[in-house]
Formats: structure tokens, C-alpha cells, sequence
């Protein structure tokens, strides 16, 4: 989810991906602290879905404050948890805005395993 906030950031112009906000990349001094935050964030969405995997009957919600790191997870669309094995794993299906103007083919390189 880092390379996917990151490369979000990067491709969406005028600064206006949230990912961009999410990984606190509209500092103008950018710190350790902010790096940790921004990982932190990033974190809680992977222990959501993680929670989503484990138990798929129940009703499991993650509450925040945080705007940015609401649109992300809206744009990322997660989908299909399940463990294989011992491995855990998702679906991601980005809405357009997140990552513009990427073909389907390169956008299916981006999510192969």
C-alpha cells in the first residue's frame, strides 16, 4: 500500500491526491515523526483488512478523524480478503482518480502477483 499511496502521489496532478496528504507529503518540513505517522496510517488499513480476512462474518469498521486516510481506502477498493495458506491477501481495484491516465495493462502489472 506504500508503492500504491506513493505512486498516487506522484501521478495525481496539482497535489491533489489524498494519498498525498496521507503520507504527509505537504510538509514543508518533512521529519521522522511524520514518516512513522504516516506508516502508522497506512498500517491501521492493513490490520482492517487483515481483520476483514479473519473474520468475514463479522461487522468490523475502522473509526477515524482522518479525511485522507478515508479517501484512500474508498479509492483503493479493497476487496476479497482471505488467507492462502498462510498468506494473507486482497483485491485492489482503484477507482481512476487515484491513479490517472494508466492503461489497464500497466495497471494490471501493478496489482500481479
Amino acid at each position: 500500500m506504500v508503492v500504491l499511496a506513493a505512486l498516487s502521489a506522484a501521478a495525481v496532478p496539482n497535489g491533489k491526491s489524498p494519498a498525498k496528504k496521507l503520507l504527509k507529503l505537504t510538509e514543508p518540513k518533512y521529519s521522522t515523526e511524520l514518516a512513522y505517522n504516516a506508516l502508522a496510517d497506512l498500517r491501521s488499513l492493513e490490520v482492517l483488512m487483515h481483520l476483514f480476512a479473519l473474520f468475514p462474518s463479522e461487522r468490523i469498521l475502522l473509526c477515524t478523524g482522518d479525511k485522507d486516510l478515508a479517501l484512500f481506502w474508498a479509492g483503493i477498493r479493497a476487496s476479497d480478503f482471505a488467507w492462502q495458506g498462510t498468506y494473507f491477501q486482497c483485491k485492489f481495484s482503484p477507482v481512476e482518480a487515484l491513479l490517472p491516465n494508466v492503461t489497464q495493462e500497466r495497471l494490471a502489472s501493478y496489482f500481479s502477483g
